[in-house]
């Protein structure tokens, strides 16, 4: 259900499209080095692959913690909940960040931050319960996956951000396509890792 409404918001988005108008020469710029621009092709990659990558975390951390916790039911609930001030609280930082002059190439470190977190969550989470047991465990993987979405929540503000200044994504119509193309990779995500990758293959192999 949260994948074909997220497909309608994108179907939607892409619509307005044409309604979309760029925005006056006079607007305001955010300080960035030309150095660290990206072409737009390459923030609408990133986009999707962010948006795909942070929906996929979302039920790896779920099926992870819910083993942790043996099925205990709160879990979801928890879960979301970190994730989701992960993502906020990355979102005002991006925001603070992009407001400073030469602060872009921290783009990268984010991302390569966050694949190291979830590559290890598993034998973390394995290695804190053995040694201190489940609670201890689970509170450890919540902060994890807080952290993770703290990691990625800004990014696509961000590729908003560095790309404007190419000719396509400098307007409110590359904008919205960044923006569209984050809401298809966030609708493949629970359909290619639920129904398939974390169907045949198990956390640790995914």
């Amino acid at each position: 259900i949260a994948a074909f409404f997220n497909l309608a918001t994108a179907i939607l988005l892409y619509r307005s499209l044409d309604r979309l108008e760029q925005p006056p020469a006079s607007a305001p710029q955010i300080n960035r080095s030309e150095a660290a621009q990206i072409g737009f092709n390459k923030a609408i990659i990133l986009s999707t692959g962010i948006g795909f990558a942070a929906l996929s975390a979302e039920l790896f951390y779920f099926r992870l913690l819910s083993f942790t916790a043996a099925g205990l039911p709160h879990v979801f609930g928890w879960l979301l909940a970190a994730y989701l001030a992960g993502i906020a609280a990355g979102s005002l930082y991006i925001k603070q960040l992009c407001e400073q002059p030469g602060q872009d190439g921290k783009l990268t470190g984010f991302l390569f931050s966050a694949a190291v977190i979830i590559l290890f969550t598993p034998a973390t989470l394995g290695i804190f319960s053995a040694l201190s047991g489940r609670p201890f465990a689970l509170l450890t993987g919540l902060f994890l996956c807080g952290l993770f979405g703290f990691l990625t929540g800004g990014v696509l503000p961000y590729l908003c951000s560095i790309s404007s200044g190419s000719d396509a994504g400098g307007n409110a119509r590359g904008m919205a396509l960044i923006y569209m193309v984050n809401i298809l990779g966030a609708s493949l995500g629970p359909l290619l890792t639920g129904y398939l990758l974390l169907e045949y293959f198990t956390a640790v192999q995914v």
